[in-house]
């Protein structure tokens, strides 16, 4: 039998090499000369295949391809449980607790919310520019000045006497003098002297005024008739005939001028001096308490 040897050329013919390696088939496509970059060299070929050894050692790293791309992203989880609500807000009691309410104009707390009704009944709900105003009260002597809405709680020297108030606001201030003074009256924005309201169209200056209080004492003494002494701007004070007293007490705000007077004949006492018996008056300044006293009859 003639025997063929195969040609050496066959070292450089393409060869596919297929191995297992635990379980997985791995295949190469190799020459018996260098591939490219030098993944496989015919150094890493014995009798024409590749060893399992091989596979599992510089070889197989020299057959890995290169990475893949990344992977498509996984699926969100489930939405977490929803949170505990919160507390209750305070309410409406009617629909004008919304008036003076904050709103948009543009950005939050721009504007605020102003109600008007119509003649038909319909209500009219506008938010307008939240422009303020400032109102200043000034105290003069012992009492307390107070606003409706609250703000104000204004004393001499002390206390909350500056607000300021959302145009077009009313305030109602309230004067109470403190025990033993007495209200003069309003200066300023405000004029008399019971409750003032204020509509804040503009900065507002108000002046609130108290004055202090004097007791003033009058003893009447009437002996053959009635007497009565006249006390100016006061009531009389008057005693019965018959050697009676009576006793009047007035309250009279610090510096006020008093005038006693009566024509009877008789004489005055206390502050009043000897000219006052025979002029039948007397003139009295009240810078403090004092009692007076009249007898009837000299």
């Amino acid at each position: 039998m003639r025997r063929f040897n195969l040609p050496v050329l066959l070292l450089v013919s393409l060869t596919m090499v297929v191995c297992s390696v635990g379980g997985a088939t791995a295949a190469a496509l190799v020459t018996g000369a260098q591939i490219k970059d030098g993944t496989v060299t015919t150094a890493d070929v014995r009798d024409g295949t590749l060893k399992t050894a091989d596979l599992a050692g510089s070889v197989l790293t020299k057959l890995a391809g290169a990475p893949g791309k990344t992977g498509p992203q996984g699926v969100p989880g489930k939405q977490g449980e929803r949170g505990a609500p919160g507390p209750a807000g305070p309410g409406l009691e009617s629909v004008e607790d919304l008036d003076g309410l904050a709103c948009r104009l543009g950005t939050p707390g721009a504007g605020v919310l102003r109600l008007s009704y119509e003649r038909n009944g319909s209500l009219d709900v506008t938010c307008v520019p939240s422009v303020t105003r400032r109102l200043a009260v000034d105290v003069a002597g012992d009492g307390q000045v107070v606003s409706e809405p609250e703000g104000i709680a204004c004393r001499q020297s002390s206390g909350d006497c500056v607000e300021d108030v959302l145009d077009g606001d009313a305030l109602t201030l309230t004067a109470t003098p403190t025990q033993g003074w007495v209200f003069d009256g309003w200066t300023g924005a405000c004029a008399g002297d019971q409750t003032c309201r204020v509509p804040m169209n503009g900065d507002t200056t108000v002046g609130a005024s108290f004055t202090q209080m004097f007791d003033f004492g009058l003893t009447v003494t009437a002996r053959t008739t009635q007497t009565t002494v006249d006390v100016s701007g006061h009531a009389p004070c008057t005693a019965p005939a018959g050697y009676k007293d009576t006793y009047c007490t007035y309250s009279v705000p610090a510096g006020t001028v008093l005038e006693l007077r009566n024509d009877v004949p008789g004489y005055f006492g206390g502050a009043c001096d000897a000219a006052a018996e025979a002029m039948g008056s007397c003139t009295i300044t009240m810078n403090q308490s004092q009692w007076e006293y009249f007898t009837a009859g000299g």
